[in-house]
């Protein structure tokens, strides 16, 4: 959705902010969901192991859509990228979307190498989620941390758009891209 929106802004700048609020929802419940996957999956003593195998995967998608933005874009000499990358972009987005399902094990049948079974607890409703997740920001250890939470990822859109969308042109920000996340 935001790489189409971002596609279409110069006819609505709207679809911009559209598009980020609805990156921003989704890549919050992705977090969460993908956070409690990784927990519940792993044992105490594989969990390290297995967040590290999260980050290489992860980084490695970004490494690959670096490369990607800078091979479709090689010969484009304008300041924005070609139609094709963005499609690009799309195409790979939906056939990770499909996928997924065929890709991931169901909680059900995950047995940990301790041989224990998942288990998920389940709420009364997602209020309750809500109001856990509000209640949490009264904990210690939350209120002593909000800042590097924050500032962890408030550097990227200076990284990606201030430097890299300034001083590089559109070929060489996908290859700076890669080897960023590299």
């Amino acid at each position: 959705v935001y790489a189409v929106c971002i596609y279409f802004t110069p006819s609505c700048l709207a679809l911009a902010a559209l598009g980020g609020v609805v990156l921003g929802v989704g890549a919050g419940l992705f977090w969460a969901a993908q956070g409690a996957l990784m927990m519940a999956y792993a044992t105490p003593g594989s969990r390290g192991r297995l967040i590290a195998l999260f980050w290489v995967i992860f980084n490695l998608g970004g490494v690959a859509g670096g490369l990607l933005q800078f091979g479709l874009n090689f010969r484009t000499d304008g300041g924005a990228a070609s139609p094709l990358s963005y499609f690009a972009f799309v195409t790979a987005m939906l056939a990770g979307a499909a996928a997924a399902p065929y890709l991931m094990a169901a909680p059900s049948s995950v047995v940990r190498d301790d041989g224990s079974h998942v288990h998920f607890e389940q709420a009364e409703s997602p209020w309750v989620e809500v109001w856990a997740a509000v209640q949490a920001i009264h904990d210690p250890f939350i209120q002593r941390n909000l800042l590097f939470f924050l500032a962890s990822n408030w550097f990227y859109t200076y990284n990606f758009n201030g430097f890299n969308g300034h001083q590089f042109n559109i070929r060489t920000r996908g290859l700076n891209s890669a080897i960023f996340w590299g």
